[in-house]
C-alpha cells in the first residue's frame, strides 16, 4: 500500500506558508477572475459551493470526511475519452473512463487520506484498497478543475473536469 507522502508534504507546506504569509501576498489584488468564468462540465452535479463546505482538515483517515464530495463529476481523460466519477456514501465511488471502469467500496481498513484547506481552496483525497487506487485533486492550479487519477489491475487513467 503506497502512501502519498509527496502530496501530503506539498499540502502541509502550502498550508504552513499561507498561514504565515509565505513571504508575500497569497491573493493578488485584484484577484484574477476568468471572463467569463468557465462553466462546469455537462452532467457534473458536484459544485464548488459543496466543496467549500468540506471539513477544513490537514489530513484525516476518516472515510466519512469525503461525504462532502457526494455527487458526479464528468470530464475528459488525457487521451480524449469521456470519463465520469461518482462519489457515493462512505467515500465509495464509481469511475468509468476510456480504458478503465471501477466500482470501489471504501472501508476504514483500507488506506484513506482526505485534506481540504479553505484558505487556498485546495482539496486532496486519496484511497487505496481492494486493488484500486484513486487520487482526487481539486483546484491545484487555481482554475477550479478536478483531476481524478484512478488505477486498477495495472491500468491507470487520468480524468480532468471543470467545476
Amino acid at each position: 500500500m503506497q502512501k502519498p507522502v509527496l502530496p501530503l508534504l506539498v499540502l502541509t507546506l502550502t498550508a504552513a506558508l499561507s498561514s504565515c504569509g509565505g513571504g508575500g501576498p497569497t491573493t493578488p489584488n485584484p484577484a484574477p477572475t476568468p471572463d467569463p468564468a468557465p462553466a462546469p462540465s455537462s452532467g457534473t452535479t458536484l459544485t464548488r459551493a459543496q466543496i467549500a463546505g468540506c471539513p477544513n482538515v490537514s489530513g484525516s483517515s476518516d472515510v466519512s470526511a469525503s461525504a462532502c464530495l457526494k455527487g458526479t463529476v464528468v470530464g475528459q481523460t488525457l487521451g480524449g475519452a469521456a470519463c465520469k466519477f461518482t462519489v457515493r456514501d462512505g467515500g465509495s465511488y464509481d469511475y468509468a473512463g476510456g480504458k478503465l471502469t471501477v466500482s470501489h467500496t471504501n472501508s476504514p481498513s483500507g488506506f484513506n487520506f482526505f485534506a481540504y484547506n479553505r484558505d487556498i481552496d485546495y482539496l486532496l483525497w486519496s484511497t487505496d484498497g481492494s486493488g484500486h487506487h484513486s487520487e482526487v485533486k481539486y483546484n491545484e492550479n487555481g482554475q477550479h478543475k478536478m483531476q481524478i487519477d484512478v488505477s486498477s489491475g495495472g491500468v491507470s487513467e487520468t480524468c480532468v473536469a471543470q467545476l
